[in-house]
């Protein structure tokens, strides 16, 4: 109520062609730019907003206004359907028959469950992939398996090859000529 009012009574004039220079977060500590110079933020340098170019092409952004034109149509359309013309008999001295009435139930429930499926039951079939990766690497960092697990396992194997063909060779080397192996206690400490 208070954010409502005080915007009403004293708005901020906010240009809002500023998230124009909106650009993706990099992970490193210190951005640098094309010509490998340290990167100035754009937002702060940029004093005129005219000579902003969208990051979208043209057929982009056509592309968006119609899809924004056809969802406020069928927004409204749904609007209107489900808080004017559907609930319309309810309003009126109309006593409704049984089968009038069982037909309204029977289509209450068909919009009900057909609203369960695109909001419930759709996204997680649509996000299946992603939702079953997600669960996949939360099951191995609760187990302790995984990546890190597997990738220690592998270099621990091929280092303990290295060192098991070293110790070997080693050996060959310490044999002296009369054919007896006098290097057995050698202690192979493999580091990973």
């Amino acid at each position: 109520m208070a954010t409502n009012f005080h915007t009403h009574y004293q708005p901020q004039n906010f240009d809002w062609r500023v998230f124009l220079l909106l650009n993706e977060v990099k992970d490193s500590d210190t951005e640098t730019d094309t010509d490998g110079h340290e990167a100035t933020n754009r937002i702060a340098d940029t004093q005129d907003l005219d000579s902003v170019q969208h990051p979208y092409p043209p057929e982009e952004l056509n592309r968006m206004r119609r899809a924004g034109i056809i969802a406020s149509i069928f927004s409204v359309i749904v609007g209107l359907v489900t808080w004017v013309v559907w609930p319309l008999p309810l309003y009126r001295d109309y006593i409704f028959t049984k089968s009038f009435f069982s037909g309204w139930t029977v289509v209450s429930e068909i919009w009900l469950f057909f609203c369960l499926l695109v909001a419930s039951v759709y996204p997680i079939v649509d996000g299946r992939d992603v939702l079953l990766k997600a669960a996949r690497l939360a099951w191995q960092s609760v187990t302790g398996k995984g990546k890190r697990q597997s990738q220690v396992e592998e270099q621990k194997g091929s280092n303990d090859q290295s060192s098991s063909s070293a110790v070997e060779d080693e050996k060959r080397e310490k044999v002296p000529s009369g054919g007896e192996d006098k290097s057995k206690n050698i202690d192979v400490v493999s580091i990973s």
